[in-house]
């Protein structure tokens, strides 16, 4: 399945991709996610690996997410 979400963030994109691409962050502003992770080392980067959990419906999820492009 394919996923594309788009949103606009009044910032410079510096600022941005501080936040985005640390992990460490991704559960204070996105409200269903429980944890988030980056599984493959190294700094984030085209076919990095990462697994979240999310809240949805009732029921904990577990998402593997592949970085394809930045």
């Amino acid at each position: 399945m394919k996923i594309t979400e788009r949103i606009h963030i009044d910032k410079p994109p510096e600022d941005v991709w501080a936040v985005v691409s640390d992990p460490t962050t991704h559960t204070s502003w996105r409200p269903a996610l429980v944890e988030f992770r980056q599984v493959s080392d190294g700094p984030l980067a085209v076919g990095s690996h990462i697994r979240e959990r999310i809240r949805w419906r009732g029921r904990e999820i577990e998402i593997d997410d592949y970085v394809t492009a930045l």
